[in-house]
């Protein structure tokens, strides 16, 4: 190993970690990562990147395509073309739970495998969360197969998710051909059938049944949360007994304590006379909720501090949303980005993957897939949803105003799929005409367009593709493939081929897929020519085992999302998905070498 070598390994290890601790952004990670290299160029042009080679990353087919398929799918959604699945799939839910997630999974796959599987779950998110509130089912027996759904089905076609479109990309660079668009559509298959019939048949046991917000929302009795309740200045409430408004105004709650200038009260707490800017310790139900904003006088604590003016309870609603991985409301508290007041809403609690926020949490930075419960009127929510600060969860009813061109919109998807299976037309060309064609025919506005493309994943692919090539121009990409040549070779390419499966399998449970991809493809490569087979079996272990991140919550991004959503712990994504990781592994280890023989 030589000196370049070395660098560009203590590159790569130095941004896994920081990927995997979360300390910064991934997109600010990625930049940062191809400036190093760039500088690096200039004092050894013949190991790192050039100022050409850098700017290619962001020319590669692969983020132009993805992006394109961002707006693909928004084109799906804002002309109403899914509504009546979504419809049919709402009404299995009455046939009993194990039906519904049968037919979530299915639906979820067969969706994914031609939508970008991060935008199917952004779609199906909110639907599955309505639904489980209607027929009173816990939100965490639904979203993890959700996601795994997404990713099972991501797996059918060449651009069903961006791990994909990466890994065809680097093929396409270093062997000149293409992989084709259903060329992974058999193995696809069984892997849907295989994930599908663990989850309901195995898996669906090991899913917990945990609250909510969701469910605190729509449960007919609500589980009751702690909060402030403040006695505001010219109250008139001011001396009356707290016993007698208990009666009055707050029957939904249970009185916990009264603090009166920082220092508790003693009970009985329904002798006290109340006095301005006592603060009054309960627990309350949502109805509670509602009582004490409709009662002149009394606010919440996080209300009076923030300073909103009070309003009636009923010109508002109730809203759950979780902080998604492209805000820039990440690290900063509701304090700083003076949230309230700005967007016209009241944040009333937040949730942290299980854990409450409740106590001064306008003070604590938010995080990736922390849960709010916000309250406002329906315009500031809609609002809100336009700026796509927050991924709203609720079922908040937003008007498609284009269902006229759902199948306009349905007849481009088609068009570029047809298009795409043929291999002398490249897959970035026929998606970014499918993109131009929803703007032109009217199914999208320009600037809609512009809103559906998550910038972050785009800069993070054109991050990690700038890393992969100089892992490869350095002779690292070689070293470890000649290293697993060592290691594995002499037990035969089939196990060379399911360990190649294994590490990248591992990898993508720590950092993005589409990471993995960028940084895995040219060392399979290198390692099928040291091995002297084929190099497509290999290549589609490092894109099938892309898409099984089912062991933790933040390698694969709707992990992530729906994390918080459901209330889980980290534990229950081992629990349920590192036995699936076990049998895809065995599965892929089997039949990748028939479908795509050695040599």
């Amino acid at each position: 190993m030589n000196l370049q070598v070395a660098l560009v390994f203590l590159i790569t290890i130095v941004t896994f970690i920081l990927f995997a601790t979360e300390r910064f952004r991934t997109d600010v990670l990625a930049l940062s990562v191809l400036c190093v290299l760039g500088l690096a160029g200039f004092f050894l042009p013949q190991s790192f990147l050039s100022p050409q080679e850098l700017l290619s990353c962001f020319s590669d087919p692969a983020p132009i395509t993805i992006a394109a398929m961002f707006v693909l799918g928004t084109g799906l959604t804002r002309t109403g073309a899914l509504e009546g699945i979504t419809h049919h799939l709402a009404r299995l839910a009455g046939r009993g739970e194990t039906v519904f997630l049968f037919a979530l999974l299915a639906v979820v796959a067969l969706v994914s495998s031609v939508l970008n599987n991060t935008a199917v779950v952004v779609f199906f998110l909110p639907v599955v969360l309505q639904v489980c509130t209607e027929h009173n089912i816990p939100p965490s027996r639904m979203l993890i197969p959700l996601s795994y759904a997404a990713m099972f089905g991501g797996t059918i076609t060449l651009i069903g998710t961006s791990t994909n479109i990466v890994v065809n990309n680097v093929v396409l660079r270093m062997l000149h051909e293409p992989i084709h668009m259903f060329e992974p559509t058999r193995m696809g298959l069984l892997y849907v059938l295989a994930g599908i019939l663990y989850v309901t048949l195995i898996g669906r046991w090991l899913l917990p049944r945990r609250e909510t917000l969701t469910t605190l929302l729509g449960a007919s009795q609500a589980k009751e949360f702690r909060t402030e309740v403040v006695v505001l200045r010219n109250s008139p409430l001011v001396n009356q007994r707290l016993g007698e408004i208990r009666q009055r105004r707050l029957r939904n709650g249970t009185i916990l304590g009264v603090t009166r200038a920082g220092e508790p009260l003693d009970p009985p707490f329904d002798q006290i006379l109340l006095q301005e800017g006592d603060q009054i310790i309960m627990n309350l139900a949502v109805s509670g909720v509602r009582d004490v904003q409709a009662t002149r006088g009394l606010a919440l604590l996080p209300e009076a501090e923030l300073g909103v003016e009070q309003i009636t309870a009923e010109a508002n609603v109730l809203v759950e949303a979780i902080v998604p991985n492209t805000a820039a409301l990440q690290g900063k508290t509701l304090r700083e980005l003076d949230f309230a007041q700005r967007h016209g809403v009241r944040i009333l609690a937040v949730h942290r993957h299980g854990l409450n926020l409740r106590d001064r949490f306008e003070t604590v930075p938010l995080r990736f897939g922390d849960t709010l419960l916000l309250q406002a009127t329906e315009e500031a929510i809609e609002n809100l949803r336009r700026e796509r600060s927050l991924l709203l969860l609720s079922p908040v009813k937003v008007p498609v105003v284009r269902r006229h061109k759902k199948w306009v919109a349905v007849g481009i998807i088609a068009g570029v799929m047809l298009g795409a299976s043929f291999g002398n037309l490249p897959v970035a060309n026929v998606a970014l005409i499918g993109a131009l064609l929803l703007v032109l025919t009217g199914c999208l506005e320009m600037n809609e367009a512009y809103e559906a493309i998550n910038w972050n994943v785009i800069v993070l692919i054109a991050g990690m593709l700038g890393l992969g090539l100089a892992m490869e121009k350095s002779g690292g990409a070689a070293f470890i493939a000649e290293s697993m040549h060592h290691l594995l070779g002499k037990l035969g390419p089939r196990v060379a081929v399911s360990g190649t499966y294994l590490v990248a399998m591992v990898m993508t449970e720590l950092i993005s897929p589409s990471a993995v991809a960028a940084l895995m493809t040219p060392i399979a490569i290198r390692s099928a020519v040291a091995l002297g087979c084929s190099p497509h079996p290999f290549v589609m272990a490092v894109m099938f085992a892309g898409s099984a991140s089912f062991s933790t919550p933040i390698g694969y991004q709707t992990n992530t999302m729906i994390y918080g959503a459901g209330g889980y712990k980290f534990t229950d994504f081992f629990k349920i998905g590192a036995p699936l990781n076990v049998l895809l592994w065995l599965l892929a280890s089997a039949l990748i070498p028939v479908f795509w023989p050695l040599q």
